[in-house]
């Protein structure tokens, strides 16, 4: 964990990226990868478009809207992330007496679930928005610029992470 994970409130983000796309972090390319990811995942929490300052978060909301018609809520990607995070860090203190960032991977994974997956009374609807919403970010970070292979998901699977153009 870096200091901005902290500095941001979002400790518990590499433990989530780490159950989200697993790595060994033995292998230095995988280690190389991990930092990457959980570095442009942070940089775009705290961008424009995760601050919610390029979204739609006034009303009127419309319950049909077309998914091109943008982001329409009330609360900032960075807000759900925020949510999950914290219902996370709660249930792994409540179940494991245990910060969710400091939990095992079983643990850790089976806490992810309950809140995400509607198992009540773990069950919150903000955080299974915001679990959908930064695996989503995890998989562009990793592969969305298929077009000249630069993201950084694309040098891993090549097994060159450094190579020019990519992140």
């Amino acid at each position: 964990m870096t200091g901005r994970h902290i500095e941001q409130g979002l400790e518990g983000l590499p433990r989530l990226v780490s159950l989200v796309w697993p790595l060994d972090e033995a292998r230095q390319d995988d280690a190389d990868l991990a930092r990457g990811l959980n570095e442009q995942l942070l940089d775009r929490l705290e961008s424009a478009w995760g601050r919610g300052r390029s979204s739609y978060q006034a009303a009127p909301f419309l319950a049909d809207a077309h998914p091109a018609a943008g982001w329409q809520d009330p609360h900032s990607p960075r807000d759900f992330a925020s949510a999950l995070l914290l219902v996370l860090d709660e249930k792994g203190r409540e179940i494991a007496g245990r910060p969710f960032q400091d939990l095992d991977d079983e643990a850790a994974e089976a806490i992810l679930v309950s809140v995400t997956a509607g198992d009540a009374p773990s069950f919150s609807l903000e955080a299974s928005t915001g679990f959908r919403v930064l695996r989503q970010l995890i998989y562009d970070i990793l592969f969305s610029d298929t077009w000249e292979r630069a993201a950084i998901g694309w040098g891993w699977l090549d097994g060159d992470v450094h190579a020019p153009g990519r992140a």
